[in-house]
């Protein structure tokens, strides 16, 4: 077998060797290797517990997750389901709890006045102005809402002895609040 590249040159020619490298190859192959008895003998031990199955080798405590199998692989199962693929294999992890719920309040209580006390002393337009009237929440449990008005009033719901009852003055804006949650704001038109 020929070519151009090598001029012609028969490629299938006795392999010539370099007789340094040959004799420096040889000279590797035959030291002798010393090896120390102790070395040996222990060499020897971990071959004998190898042979005979027992673990050589301690376990490892890993800093997390469970304990260690020495080392040694676990085939991991592939299984598809047509939406996904999932991994699985026999170590058990743990994770933190991640919770992306946005939590969406709705108030569901409403302020509703069942009652208004509109029996006014006086027939005066003029009077009526000054004059401090009450109302109730429509569900008399409603007791204990601080409530302040425009006008100047204070206290709570239910204070004046009548359940969820609470003062105002016509024209008063009511601001219903617990702590300083604000749960309800009004206009009083008499």
């Amino acid at each position: 077998m020929s070519d151009n590249i090598n001029k012609d040159k028969d490629q299938l020619n006795k392999q010539e060797n370099n007789p340094v490298l040959v004799n420096k190859l040889e000279n590797v192959i035959n030291e002798p290797i010393n090896i120390d008895a102790q070395e040996l003998a222990e060499i020897e031990a971990i071959q004998a517990a190898i042979e005979a199955s027992d673990d050589p080798i301690d376990d490892i405590e890993t800093a997390a997750g469970e304990t260690s199998d020495g080392g040694r692989s676990v085939v991991v199962d592939v299984s598809r389901d047509g939406k996904e693929i999932l991994a699985i294999s026999d170590f058990k992890t743990a994770t933190f709890a991640l919770n992306s719920i946005t939590n969406d309040l709705t108030d569901t209580n409403t302020l509703f006045i069942s009652s208004v006390d509109t029996s006014i002393p006086s027939t005066d337009t003029e009077d009526t102005a000054g004059t401090t009237l009450s109302a109730q929440f429509t569900d008399n449990f409603v007791s204990g809402v601080t409530y302040t008005t425009s006008s100047g009033l204070t206290g709570t719901t239910g204070d004046t002895s009548t359940a969820g009852e609470f003062k105002y003055n016509a024209g008063d804006t009511i601001v219903f609040t617990i702590g300083d949650v604000i749960i309800g704001q009004f206009s009083a038109d008499a």
